[in-house]
């Protein structure tokens, strides 16, 4: 979870210094409908690591706020993309006692240490499993970056749409409308 939320403020960070002050300014108009219930669901994850009790009806809850916000505000550019990336994590995880099956080989690749099946992950919501332990294994954690970024994190197809849907949408609002003059001088 640590690494997305870098990625994420990498890209943010990177669409800032290609579109400046005004993709700055672009973005700090956008607006979510019902902010609060992606807050809920953000603390009702950050619970999920922190206690490790509950993960169950903590999940449950995740998946109630996160749809409630999806819905209010699939309108948005790539929020259709976000919502599939969340809905396969949660998908995986919901299969898997409220945990994020990370494969296990993929684990001892990026990580270089040694765990057994079933471990839970320390300050994670992650569990190592096997494929054939692994409910839904597809859905979880199984990618890994080339050489040696490999060591950054475990990724999952949900967290690449996940990633897409956001750049989409930092993109789209931080480039801005197109103006009548753009649009003239592209279509000469």
């Amino acid at each position: 979870m640590q690494i997305l939320t870098v990625t994420l403020g990498l890209i943010l960070l990177v669409l800032t210094l290609f579109f400046g002050l005004a993709g700055l300014r672009r973005l700090a108009t956008l607006q979510f409908r019902g902010g609060w219930l992606a807050v809920l669901a953000g603390v009702s994850q950050i619970l999920n690591v922190l206690i490790q009790q509950y993960r169950v009806p903590l999940l449950i809850a995740t998946i109630v706020f996160l749809g409630a916000f999806c819905i209010l505000n699939y309108r948005l550019p790539g929020l259709i993309l976000i919502t599939l990336g969340v809905a396969m994590n949660l998908v995986a995880m919901a299969a898997n006692g409220g945990m994020m099956p990370v494969q296990l080989e993929q684990l001892e690749r990026a990580a270089g240490v040694l765990v057994a099946n079933g471990t839970v992950l320390d300050n994670s919501k992650g569990i190592a499993l096997t494929d054939e332990s692994a409910n839904l294994p597809w859905f979880g954690d199984r990618l890994l970056l080339p050489g040696p970024l490999a060591q950054l994190a475990v990724w999952s197809l949900g967290d690449i749409l996940l990633i897409w849907g956001v750049i989409r949408l930092l993109w789209v609002t931080m480039k801005g409308p197109r103006t009548a003059h753009q649009v003239a001088e592209t279509a000469s």
